[in-house]
């Protein structure tokens, strides 16, 4: 459990990296009070274990900002349950949910997203996204999406893709030499980057040698 309280003002960056072995069972909540002008960014990456369940609740305040920027990589029979839910208190919050993700062999995952506009909240600004590779037809993706909103001047926006990695850019990498276990693999970075992006250098290469060695083998 992670509980944050952002006093007035704050800035609070948290980033957290989940590479258990394949035996682990991974449950992780998290709360996030968010008062007026905080602003909070939390970042995310599910790379193990065999269950990962995991959910995010934040409450904002006037002027301020909640953002969860996540990443996972779902192999062999692997499970994932990922919850959000941004709930608007005040005038002017903002909010941002951007989750990249893969699957594949057997891997099942849940998406769901909740954007809260409660009374009070005008002019609030939230969004949600998710984009998904399906790199094996046994693989299942749900992606469940919710608005709820009291107030009626608001902005809710949400997004969701789930599809097969794109064969022209395969062709082309291919084309270049790599074989097509690694043409995919580039192609998982390229749309994991602007996750990558926010991690320091070291966790990004070792994040990247982990994406390297789960897709190219059979099961990791």
């Amino acid at each position: 459990l992670t509980k944050i309280i952002a006093a007035e003002g704050a800035v609070v960056n948290l980033i957290k990296v989940q590479r258990l072995n394949d035996q682990s069972v991974h449950f992780d909540s998290h709360y996030v009070k968010a008062n007026p002008y905080a602003s909070v960014r939390y970042v995310q990456v599910e790379l193990g274990s065999q269950y990962s369940i995991t959910n995010f609740l934040s409450e904002i305040e006037a002027n301020a900002a909640c953002n969860v920027d996540g990443m996972y990589l779902g192999d062999g029979e692997r499970i994932l349950d990922l919850s959000y839910h941004m709930i608007h208190k005040g005038y002017r919050s903002e909010s941002d949910i951007l989750v990249r993700g893969a699957l594949k062999d057997e891997a099942r995952k849940v998406f769901r997203g909740t954007l809260d506009f409660r009374r009070g909240a005008r002019l609030a600004d939230g969004n949600e996204e998710e984009n998904v590779l399906l790199l094996d037809p046994t693989v299942k993706s749900d992606a469940i999406p919710l608005l709820l909103s009291e107030e009626d001047d608001v902005q809710g926006g949400h997004a969701a893709s789930a599809g097969k990695a794109d064969a022209e850019q395969l062709f082309y990498l291919m084309s270049r030499g790599l074989s097509e276990e690694e043409a995919t693999t580039e192609v998982v970075k390229a749309s994991f980057q602007p996750i990558l992006d926010l991690l320091p250098p070291e966790q990004q290469k070792e994040i990247q040698r982990d994406l390297a060695r789960k897709l190219v083998s059979a099961h990791a």
